[in-house]
């Protein structure tokens, strides 16, 4: 049988990021602690992780993919889910400020962890010829991490939503 050129197999693996290449370290619950005692609320990290996964998952469960098609729509959603998260414990003090500062915070590699195997799959996955990528429902901080934390000389892309104006599940993306 000949070969023919254009049926050349072409390898590619798309990696989400959050949950898949790293996780926030040690926990939310422990920065979004640390941050509201900043701001005069006292709350347990175990509390505010307890009560940002219930939010979260409210959020995630309702289906707006369209929180995650723009980077002024996807800061309105965290808004929204820090607001819930700590509406049960009090008032938090400069609420703005607070906000604001978390994510920064979120935006920083200090605050998260890659999986121990990530960059030994990645390796090995480079030096096989496989293109990789990252398409995520994330917003802009995404690059920045991903930089930051030696994950993008892997990568031939990293793709997140709100950077495109359309999140996963939707094909557009």
């Amino acid at each position: 049988m000949k070969k023919n050129k254009r049926s050349k197999v072409r390898k590619a693996v798309f990696f989400d990021a959050g949950g898949t290449l790293f996780r926030v370290y040690p926990s939310v619950g422990y920065h979004y602690s640390q941050a509201a005692g900043r701001y005069g609320l006292k709350i347990s990290a175990p509390d505010a992780e307890e009560s940002f996964r219930r939010e979260f998952h409210k959020m995630a469960q309702d289906g707006s993919r369209s929180a995650h098609s723009s980077q002024r729509n996807e800061k309105r959603w965290w808004r929204e889910i820090v607001q819930k998260v700590f509406i049960v414990f009090g008032k938090i003090q400069r609420f703005d400020a607070f906000f604001e500062e978390l994510y920064a915070l979120f935006a920083e590699p200090e605050v998260w962890r890659l999986y121990p195997d990530v960059l030994p799959v990645l390796r090995k996955l480079r030096d096989s010829q496989v293109r990789m990528g990252i398409v995520s429902n994330w917003d802009l901080r995404l690059l920045t991490l991903t930089r930051k934390m030696g994950v993008d000389p892997y990568m031939d892309f990293v793709l997140a939503s709100a950077l495109v104006g359309s999140a996963k599940p939707d094909p557009a993306i």
